[in-house]
């Protein structure tokens, strides 16, 4: 168990790297939509604030709005496929790995949920977990739809990307 959390944490903060690009919501306010649920820009801009913030007091690496987004859309990914199957993730597995990423992580609200959100998606992909082929069914038939500024959705890599389809880096330039 403690090898397969050690994973879902790499597996986590390796999120933060991914960004990209998606289909147009609908409004300008609204940054993606993953089946009914919304995720607004505020909602975006106070993560990647958050994430940021975490991410410098520790002395790590500036965190690109498109993986703030990105992580957003497989948070609510996790939420339908839960929704969906009717296998919810434990909290306590969360709480333990949320223990292994520290705390500045989950100290504010704002990235805590982000975290949380991708903890559960890659859980949620873990063999034995789901019904084999169940995870990627549901996010399949879920829609996402993303404001063009931040990118392209591809579907076959559950990920933002850029116009060309790479997945995006993570890091500002200097």
């Amino acid at each position: 168990m403690r090898r397969a959390a050690t994973a879902i944490a790499a597996a986590a903060l390796a999120a933060l790297s991914l960004s990209g690009c998606a289909q147009g919501a609908a409004a300008p306010s609204v940054a993606a939509e993953v089946g009914s649920q919304v995720i607004t820009e505020n909602e975006v801009s106070d993560g990647l604030d958050a994430l940021n913030a975490a991410s410098a007091a520790s002395g790590g690496t500036e965190v690109t709005r498109a993986a703030v987004v990105n992580m957003e859309i497989r948070g609510a990914l996790a939420a339908e496929v839960e929704r969906s199957s009717g296998v919810v993730v434990e909290d306590a597995e969360v709480a333990a790995i949320l223990n292994e990423l520290g705390q500045a992580l989950y100290a504010n609200p704002a990235t805590k949920d982000l975290v949380v959100g991708t903890i559960r998606f890659e859980m949620l992909q873990q063999e034995g977990l789901l019904p084999v082929g169940e995870f990627a069914r549901v996010v399949a038939a879920t829609p996402v739809t993303v404001n063009p500024r931040d990118g392209v959705w591809d579907a076959e890599q559950v990920a933002l990307v850029n116009q060309a389809g790479v997945l995006a880096s993570p890091l500002s330039a200097s």
